[in-house]
Order: structure tokens, then C-alpha cells, then sequence
């Protein structure tokens, strides 16, 4: 096991848009659709959370991240973007030599903006992607912004389902990244699990192994973060993270002692879609935050990479609030 925190630093969130297909989709439909054992569809929704993903199956993918990102284009200067990041959970999001990332950024009007993408983390590289962000405009001059685009489409097979975990849906997600002013991030905290590589494809030893592994090494990344920023867990006030097992993460806030934060109402409603889960979760409890809350963005990507990413909202903590 590899852990790394990273160190405080200006990296921001400015603001954060999301889309989602109006388009829903039973589980059942899914999952009888890619061969699950009736004896465990019922687990899908009872146990784990899930009702309905929302799924745009004739749409590209570029369409769907361009939505994401359009109004946060209306509230900023197109001009400062500096880096378009696109941060797939699915290394190859179209055949070679065709970039997402480039046709976003041309549908969008952002022609000087460099465009790149970062995987190899699963649904956590949305996470390391803001990171990444945040250290390129260190060197992008001052007002510099980057936006970070998370979320991809659904295919037969792993692009559908994760076996005894999730179902996929196709929200995307866009994220301005600056420096300085927003959502100032305190710290980042990263757990790499390497003997769980082969994933989704373990052999079933390995898969038991995983299980068990899983929910002590995301209670784990969640304590690195808050340990590191010298927060206990009653200091949190929100905590928007990936939709999987709703049963994990009942266990995680046993583990960790965290109150009634964690944001999993749009589970229900839309499935696990990628890496954009944290970031939709963000912007569906937009409303709920308040001058100083600090939040945790969670995700854990298999083969097996779990990122914690801890901030505070802007503004300051009013001073009965402080502790």
C-alpha cells in the first residue's frame, strides 16, 4: 500500500456545473441486461441504493462534458482558462486519433486553452485532476483558471455494471479550478492499493479480499486527510463521494465516527457515474453550504486508488461556529 498526502496549498474550486440526460433507466433493466442472477438484482436496489441511472445512449460523450461546462463559461472569463483536463475513469474514451478533451474545448470557444487528460486512477483521477490543476496554474501567470471534466459513457459489460458494487450512469461533471479565492483545498490524501490491480477482473480470492480491504482503506484515506489538516471527523461538515454500496459507506462513518454528512440522495436517481459523482454531489447541495463548511470530495477507483480531498467553502467561519 502506497499513501500520500500532499501539502496545503491555493488551489481552489471556483465553481461547478453538472448535467444530467433526462433519460432514465431502471436497474433492473441494466443488470438483467448483462446477465446478474435475479437472486442478486433485488440486493441492487434494497442494500445498495440504487433506482434508476440516467443514460443518453445516442449522445457523444463531448456533448454531454460541453454542458457541464457551458455555465460556468457564463460567469467567468473564457479568456483565463488556461487547461481543458478531461480525467476519464476509462483510459480510452474514443478511437486513436480522435481527443475528446480538444473537441470540448473547441465546442466551447477555447482555443487558447491547452487541452489534456489524466486517467490511470479510475473514478478517482477526477480528484488528482483538480491537484494537477492546481500545480500547472502555479505557472500559468496570475487569473490563470483550468476546468476539469469528469464523466464518460456507459457500454455493455464493466461500462454498465461493477459486480456486487454499482451501476453506471452518464451525469457529467465540470469544475473551475483557480488559485487563491474559492473553495480553498487543505489537503489531499491518496491510498494506492496495488495488489488489487487486475480489478474488475480478480480472481474471486482476491474479490473477498478486496471487500474486506475496501472499507478500512477509504475509512483510512478519509482519516489521512483530516489528520493531516488537524480536523477530527466532527469537524466535517459535508462529505460528497462516489455512489457505490450505500452499505460501505455506512460502515466508513461507523468507522470513522462522522455525523449524518454524508450526501448519497441523488444515488438513487442517477447511478454511479464515473468520476463525476463527488462534483454532481457537490452541485445537487450547493444550497446547503455555508461561509466556512469544510466538505470532503471521495472517490475510489479500482485497481484500487482512493482519494480524499478536503476543503473549505468560501468565507469565513462565523466565530460561534469555529471550534
Amino acid at each position: 500500500m502506497v499513501t500520500l498526502a500532499l501539502p496545503a496549498s491555493t488551489t481552489a474550486i471556483l465553481d461547478v456545473g453538472a448535467y444530467l440526460p433526462a433519460a432514465s433507466e431502471p436497474v433492473e433493466e441494466v443488470l438483467l441486461r448483462n446477465g446478474v442472477p435475479e437472486r442478486e438484482r433485488a440486493n441492487y436496489r434494497t442494500f445498495f441504493g440504487f433506482g434508476e441511472v440516467r443514460r443518453e445512449p445516442g449522445r457523444p460523450l463531448e456533448e454531454q462534458l460541453a454542458d457541464a461546462a457551458r455555465p460556468l463559461l457564463d460567469r467567468t472569463t473564457p479568456g483565463s482558462i488556461r487547461y481543458v483536463i478531461h480525467a476519464p475513469t476509462v483510459q480510452f474514451t474514443a478511437p486513436y486519433p480522435e481527443a475528446v478533451t480538444a473537441r470540448v474545448a473547441a465546442m466551447l470557444g477555447l482555443d487558447g486553452a491547452v487541452p489534456l487528460a489524466l486517467s490511470q486512477h479510475a473514478c478517482a483521477s477526477a480528484l488528482l485532476a483538480v491537484e494537477a490543476a492546481g500545480l500547472l496554474l502555479e505557472h500559468a501567470g496570475p487569473g490563470g483558471q483550468a476546468l476539469v471534466l469528469a464523466g464518460e459513457k456507459t457500454f455493455r459489460g464493466e461500462g454498465e455494471i461493477i459486480e456486487g458494487s454499482a451501476v453506471m450512469g452518464e451525469g457529467t461533471a465540470a469544475v473551475l479550478v483557480g488559485r487563491g479565492a474559492g473553495d480553498r483545498m487543505l489537503t489531499t490524501a491518496t491510498r494506492t492499493l496495488g495488489g488489487f490491480h487486475e480489478a474488475p477482473f480478480l480472481a474471486v480470492e482476491a474479490e473477498r479480499a478486496f471487500t474486506v480491504a475496501y472499507v478500512e482503506a477509504l475509512a483510512g484515506v478519509i482519516g489521512d486527510a483530516l489528520e493531516d489538516a488537524g480536523l477530527a471527523a466532527g469537524e466535517v461538515d459535508h462529505v460528497f463521494g462516489h455512489n457505490v454500496n450505500r452499505m460501505s459507506w455506512l460502515r466508513v462513518r461507523r468507522r470513522l465516527g462522522l455525523g449524518d454528512v454524508i450526501r448519497l440522495g441523488g444515488q438513487a436517481t442517477r447511478g454511479h457515474c464515473f468520476g463525476a459523482d463527488p462534483f454532481i454531489a457537490w452541485h445537487e447541495n450547493r444550497e446547503r453550504l455555508r461561509p466556512g463548511d469544510r466538505y470532503l470530495l471521495v472517490a475510489a477507483g479500482l485497481g484500487a486508488t482512493l482519494t480524499a480531498a478536503l476543503f473549505e467553502h468560501a468565507g469565513s467561519r462565523r466565530p460561534e461556529e469555529a471550534s
